[in-house]
């Protein structure tokens, strides 16, 4: 009785319908297009982003390093003033301007350091808080002409190491997307 079972089962055929040639390539090409679409878009998307990231670093570096070259000029200017206060031993309204000036240029690239820091690269944020630390560490018993020197010696340093800096991430950045 089993067996009689077993082969009425095994016996009984299943109908497949049959399925035109032309439709199962059709689907097929549906198919590879649609998965094909769609990884392009992922690859696409990725891409957009990491553009994107890199304009806005690319931006945040201009930014400061174009502050870093306005405090340099002042400093320039500057330099001749202080140092002819510095010979007589007062403080002329001239470096006193100057004293201010670089002040707030000192906030302004806090501020941008504030501003840009999720898309600068660690190394670059390394070399600005360097720069800062340098500021900080100042003894308050310095006198104006004292902290001067340390503010233009920082800023003197700082400058050409940021600017090699985003040179360096801009070069990397050529060479893996030479297509740009």
């Amino acid at each position: 009785m089993r067996r009689a079972f077993i082969r009425e089962r095994s016996s009984k055929e299943i109908a497949v319908p049959h399925i035109p040639e032309n439709i199962v390539t059709a689907l097929i090409a549906l198919i590879s297009v649609t998965a094909g679409a769609m990884l392009a878009n992922a690859l696409t998307a990725r891409r957009s982003s990491d553009e994107k990231i890199w304009e806005l670093r690319r931006t945040a570096y201009g930014i400061v390093l174009a502050k870093f070259v306005s405090v340099d000029r002042v400093l320039d200017n500057a330099d001749q003033i202080i140092s002819q206060d510095k010979k007589a031993g007062v403080v002329s309204p001239a470096a006193a301007k100057y004293y201010e000036l670089l002040g707030r240029y000192s906030a302004e690239v806090r501020g941008l350091y504030a501003d840009n820091y999720l898309v600068l690269s660690e190394e670059f944020i390394d070399l600005l808080e360097e720069f800062l630390r340098t500021l900080d560490n100042t003894d308050p018993a310095l006198n104006v002409s004292e902290e001067y020197e340390i503010f233009a010696a920082a800023v003197r340093a700082a400058r050409p190491k940021l600017l090699q800096q985003a040179k360096s991430e801009l070069r990397l950045r050529v060479k893996r997307q030479p297509y740009q």
